[in-house]
């Protein structure tokens, strides 16, 4: 137990105080920490192991079962092509402050608008 008790500084100059710093290695004084992870770490490191499974998984299948080749190879590839839109989507369906039963602003002239003498109307153009 001596061997642990090791003498760091010693301050003996002064009138009124001394100063002696020791330092004690001891399990008693300061328990070893136990490390363990958090559950946000285990719920980080399960999402990342089940998006590479999915991923690896989903690029076997496609490649040996499915024969497909190049990007096709990548698993739902239509809908991670159109998740940027369907984001887009649900952020302007929840975030956006204009009523939703607005009629559009533009609207485009069908045939049915322009009435039955469209020929006679470019009868002007033809060249004679």
């Amino acid at each position: 137990m001596e061997d642990n008790f090791i003498p760091v500084s010693e301050e003996r100059g002064k009138v009124q105080e001394c100063f002696y710093l020791f330092e004690m290695e001891s399990s008693v004084a300061c328990p070893p920490e136990v490390s363990h992870l958090s559950v946000g770490s285990i719920l980080l490191v399960t999402f990342a192991s089940l998006v590479a499974v999915y991923i690896i998984g989903g690029f076997l299948y496609q490649r040996l079962v499915v024969g497909a080749k190049g990007m096709e190879q990548f698993p739902h590839l239509a809908f991670w092509q159109d998740v940027g839109n369907l984001v887009a989507d649900g952020c302007d369906f929840v975030c956006r402050s204009k009523p939703r039963n607005v009629p559009a602003t533009y609207r485009g002239v069908g045939d049915d608008q322009l009435g039955e003498d469209s020929e006679e109307r470019d009868d002007h153009l033809l060249p004679m």
